[in-house]
């Protein structure tokens, strides 16, 4: 879904392999996280591979930090902490994890990380939403939610939907959501 020339943010990085796969087909890759151990281990792999990506931690809230907006991406990933219902096949175990309360809390996460790193898109640029989970309330409705509340994106073409039962790999979700003109006002947006 992410051109391989672009430069984008990798909003929630954990220890980088969306980062590193995207720096290895040639995008210029900034990654952020809240966790600053994942993000030490992606600077180690990356090393190891031989790409450039650089860090930068991102406070549990209020403003993101003037990195992520000097890097001027042209595209932010936001592939959000799920319940990871697309992984039951191989992690069955994960399925004591989930019960209503706590797929309400992940979804309140999901619409708080996503209303944070939209801050970061610059007119016709591209969030991506993501998730490896299955699960409507984690997916289609944080997206529509969203899009009810930011007026000035839009969605791209049909979200991506895959499936163990149809086509064999892991359960996952995506949507490219494009700004198409910025508000006067929002929040979290760091002054320039």
């Amino acid at each position: 879904m992410v051109p391989a020339d672009a430069r984008v943010v990798d909003f929630c990085a954990g220890a980088g392999g969306k980062s590193l796969a995207m720096a290895a087909r040639g995008s210029e890759v900034m990654a952020s996280d809240v966790r600053r151990g994942a993000l030490k281990e992606l600077s180690r792999r990356a090393e190891r591979a031989g790409v450039h990506v650089p860090t930068v931690v991102l406070p549990d809230e209020g403003d993101l930090p003037e990195p992520l907006f000097a890097f001027e991406p042209g595209w932010v990933l936001v592939d959000a902490p799920c319940s990871g219902v697309g992984v039951l096949r191989r992690h069955p175990e994960h399925r004591w994890h989930l019960d209503p309360e706590v797929l309400e809390r992940r979804g309140r996460l999901q619409r708080a990380i996503l209303d944070r790193a939209e801050a970061l898109v610059p007119e016709d640029g591209t969030l991506v939403y993501a998730t490896c989970s299955l699960l409507p309330s984690e997916n289609q409705a944080v997206v529509a939610d969203f899009l009810a509340a930011h007026p000035d994106f839009e969605a791209v073409g049909p979200a991506m939907l895959v499936a163990p039962h149809t086509d064999g790999t892991d359960g996952f979700f995506a949507q490219a959501l494009q700004r198409s003109h910025r508000l006067q006002s929002t929040a979290l947006r760091s002054p320039r």
